[in-house]
């Protein structure tokens, strides 16, 4: 249930530093777990937004 939590925070914007936090870790590895993927899905849709703003 925390993972799922880690997940949906770092999906709303939540810093690796925010989970730790909540989650009890000590080590930034740990936080970097769930924000990598969430990053991942934001620069996707940053990405995606680019194309659709231009002017062919």
């Amino acid at each position: 249930m925390l993972e799922a939590a880690g997940y949906l925070w770092a999906k709303q914007g939540a810093t690796k530093f925010q989970i730790m936090a909540v989650h009890g870790h000590r080590v930034p590895e740990s936080g970097k777990v769930y924000t990598k993927g969430a990053r991942r899905t934001r620069l996707a849709a940053d990405g995606t937004q680019l194309f659709a703003n231009l002017e062919w």
